[in-house]
């Protein structure tokens, strides 16, 4: 039987993803063990309001994602591969963040490149 820090943080899969987005935006950590860490180590990341509620945004979307992509596997028969899955999440992130905040708009590859500061503005 999977557990949730497995199925979340430490399969193959899921390390993969959080390492790829932590290298998108910047941050230079050791992933936890377990979720609890990881998702409390994320928010003490950011100093600022708008930091925490995107890293926090982060959290919450990446854990969606891996999520789904399980349910893809075993309910269609998929396969699923780490930079896929992280191009669906910065997608389905900055369709979010541009939904809740209409008048900073920046494309998708500005989005890519510097994330963190588009969501800082």
């Amino acid at each position: 039987m999977e557990s949730v820090d497995h199925l979340f943080v430490t399969c193959r899969v899921a390390s993969g993803v959080w390492y790829r987005v932590s290298r998108w935006l910047g941050w230079e950590w050791v992933l936890p063990r377990n979720l609890q860490e990881l998702l409390h180590g994320l928010v003490s990341l950011g100093s600022r309001g708008r930091d925490i509620l995107g890293f926090t945004i982060v959290s919450h979307e990446i854990v969606w994602s891996i999520l789904k992509a399980r349910n893809d596997i075993i309910f269609s028969g998929t396969s699923l591969e780490v930079d896929i899955l992280v191009d669906k999440f910065q997608f389905l992130y900055w369709n979010w963040f541009f939904a809740k905040h209409p008048s900073h708009y920046y494309s998708f590859y500005e989005w890519k490149v510097e994330s963190i500061l588009c969501w800082r503005q």
